[in-house]
C-alpha cells in the first residue's frame, strides 16, 4: 500500500538520480535514508503517506540557510520570538509548515478559508485569517504588527500569480522579514528590497542534506511516535491500483480542502 504523493516523491528522486530503482509506480522503490522515517505501529501507511513530500517541501522553505533559516524542530523547542506567515495553511504543505514551525518555537499566522480556521489552529497556527476577505492584505499586516514578534517572512504554500501578488503587497507594507518563499521558481519582476526564493522537496536530500538529517533523521520519527507531529491533512482514498491515478488527478483538480488525495496499491 502506498500513497500517490509518496509515489510522486520516488518519481522525482528517480529523475534526479537516473536510477530505475528510485522510480515511482512500484510496490517497492529505493529512497534515500535522509528522506524516510519509521512510523508508529498504530499508524497506517495510508495515513502516513500524506507526509513525505509536504514535510520535505516545508523543510526546504523553513530551514535552509538561504531561505528562512529557522531553528530546527524539536519536541522541546522553546519560543524563538519569531513570526512566520503561512499562506494556505490548510493545504498539505501548509499543514506540515504549521506543525514544523510550532516545533521550532516559531509563531505563525495562517491564511485559510473560514471553514478551515479551526483546522489550522489545531495543527499549530497562532492566528488564522480568511484569504478571501477583501481586506486580507491589511488584516495580515495588522496581525504582524500587533504580534510584537520578529517577522521573518511569508511561505506561500499555494503559489499562484494571485497569491504571489498578495504576498508581495504584504511584504511591501511591513518592516523586516522581506522574504517570500514559494513552491515555484521566483518570478521575474520582484520589488526592490524583497527576496523571493523557490524551493523543491528533494533539495534537502541533495544540496541541503543537513536539513534532511535534522528533520527526517532527528525529529520526524520521535515526533510521530509521541503524537506532536500528525499525518495531516487526512487522506482521502479515491481507489486502488494504477488505473485509478487519472481519476485521482481529476478529483484533485476539482478542488480539495484540508484533505490529501491517495491511491492505494
Amino acid at each position: 500500500m502506498i500513497g500517490a504523493r509518496l509515489m510522486l516523491c520516488s518519481f522525482m528522486i528517480g529523475m534526479r538520480t537516473g536510477k530505475p530503482s528510485n522510480g515511482g509506480y512500484s510496490l517497492y522503490s529505493a529512497t534515500p535514508a535522509t528522506l524516510v522515517s519509521k512510523i508508529p505501529a498504530s499508524m497506517s501507511f495510508t495515513d502516513a503517506c500524506v507526509l513525505p513530500v509536504s514535510i520535505s517541501t516545508a523543510s526546504a522553505a523553513l530551514y535552509r540557510a538561504d531561505t528562512l533559516g529557522l531553528p530546527y524542530p524539536s519536541r522541546s523547542q522553546s519560543a524563538s520570538g519569531k513570526l512566520l506567515v503561512v499562506w494556505g495553511g490548510a493545504s498539505s504543505v501548509g499543514s506540515s509548515a504549521l506543525q514544523l514551525a510550532k516545533a521550532s518555537g516559531v509563531a505563525t499566522i495562517a491564511t485559510a478559508s473560514t471553514r478551515n480556521h479551526e483546522y489550522c489552529r489545531s495543527v499549530g497556527a497562532s492566528q488564522v485569517i480568511g484569504y478571501s476577505s477583501s481586506s486580507v492584505v491589511q488584516d495580515v499586516v495588522d496581525a504582524i504588527l500587533a504580534s510584537g514578534q520578529e517577522f521573518v517572512g511569508i511561505f506561500d504554500s499555494i503559489t499562484t500569480p494571485e497569491t504571489t501578488a498578495i504576498c508581495l503587497e504584504i511584504l511591501g507594507k511591513t518592516d523586516g522579514g522581506k522574504k517570500l518563499i514559494r513552491v515555484q521558481p521566483a518570478p521575474k519582476d520582484v520589488p526592490e528590497g524583497i527576496v523571493v526564493e523557490g524551493v523543491v522537496s528533494l533539495a534537502i536530500n541533495f544540496e541541503y542534506k543537513e536539513v534532511g538529517a535534522a528533520v527526517w533523521g532527528s525529529y520526524v520519527g520521535t515526533a510521530l511516535e509521541g503524537g506532536s507531529l500528525r499525518p495531516l491533512p487526512k487522506a482521502k482514498v479515491v481507489g486502488e491500483g494504477l488505473e485509478v491515478v487519472q481519476k485521482a488527478l481529476g478529483v484533485q483538480k476539482s478542488g480539495v480542502s484540508a484533505r490529501k488525495i491517495v491511491v492505494e496499491l
